[in-house]
């Protein structure tokens, strides 16, 4: 009992040490924190570069989007006009059929 009523003495070189210690360890979490931020600028330039690359892709892959649909479109275009033009011909074949089976026609 008599151990924890006595006060704690330090001599001045353990007095020091814990000093020096204190601040080694202040200064190693500094160090912590500079190395953590220095990370994270890394980390976030990283993620710029990655969301810029992205971007890129995608706007050519929109323009290229774009070029097919224009395709699409001209090419649905030749085919309703080349549709219209057979469907004229059928017709004009119906018509003429139709003529020569009725009247007994012949050109």
């Amino acid at each position: 009992m008599s151990q924890l009523s006595e006060p704690l003495f330090l001599s001045p070189k353990e007095t020091l040490m814990i000093e020096h210690s204190t601040e080694i360890i202040q200064l190693l979490i500094w160090f912590l924190i500079l190395i953590g931020g220095a990370f994270m600028s890394v980390l976030l330039w990283i993620g710029k570069v990655i969301k810029d690359a992205i971007a890129s892709e995608l706007s050519e892959i929109k323009a290229e989007i774009q070029l097919t649909n224009n395709t699409l479109k001209n090419i649905e275009k030749d085919l309703r006009g080349d549709l219209a033009n057979l469907d004229r011909r059928v017709t004009k074949l119906e018509t003429r059929c139709d003529a020569e089976h009725r009247f007994g026609e012949k050109r």
